[in-house]
């Protein structure tokens, strides 16, 4: 998909010398809160503060280097995201999920010998999380069980965490993790019984 003329014409104003010193604000007003809102439906459980900070950083080095943007690969504001989700994983990484492909993912991290990140383009990646969202959302019963569906596949293993989805803060630890585990229990076998497994498996064929 490629980008329109707006932000070609956006893209070639924060290229000149000097840079047009509007183009900046222009650029956040056109970017930030669109790109926010596609964060914030990968990254559910992320806190909004972190995205929105993450953002504002990913626009800020598309401002100081309009070069590196390819309007013949890829919308602006999906160029936005990828950069802003790279972000994003190495932040969850370093909180301790586990290392993954994306965070929405990590159970198809390899494929033979070869990442699937060596496999595919960004262009099929986003079109893969979004298809495992959309079927991921339908198997589930509410969107709480869709919350906590979605923890599980990216490895969070946080009591603490799943206690905030479902909002049981006030329980004690030990009544925390046998709500929490009778839940995930409930939830897993839920997704067994609907053959998540094999739909995982024919989503990850569809894109390799």
């Amino acid at each position: 998909m490629e980008a329109t003329p707006d932000t070609l014409q956006l893209t070639r104003r924060l290229s000149s010398d000097p840079p047009d010193p509007t183009a900046l604000s222009e650029l956040f007003m056109l970017c930030y809160e669109p790109l926010i809102a596609r964060l914030k439906k990968q990254y559910l459980t992320t806190d909004e503060d972190e995205i929105r900070e993450i953002a504002f950083q990913s626009i800020e080095r598309f401002a100081e280097a309009p070069q590196k943007f390819d309007p013949q690969k890829k919308t602006l504001l999906g160029y936005l995201v990828m950069d802003a989700a790279g972000d994003l994983k190495n932040s969850l990484n370093r909180k301790g999920y586990k290392k993954n492909w994306t965070v929405l993912v990590e159970d198809w991290t390899s494929h033979g010998n070869r990442t699937i990140e060596e496999t595919s383009n960004p262009e099929m990646e986003t079109e893969a999380i979004e298809q495992y969202l959309s079927k991921l959302r339908e198997l589930t019963l509410d969107h709480t069980d869709f919350i906590i569906a979605k923890m599980m596949e990216m490895g969070v293993r946080s009591t603490e965490e799943f206690a905030k989805a479902l909002k049981i803060e006030h329980l004690s630890r030990e009544e925390q993790r046998s709500v929490v585990k009778r839940h995930k229990d409930r939830i897993g076998k839920h997704l067994q019984r609907k053959g998540w497994e094999s739909i995982k498996q024919q989503i990850r064929e569809q894109y390799l």
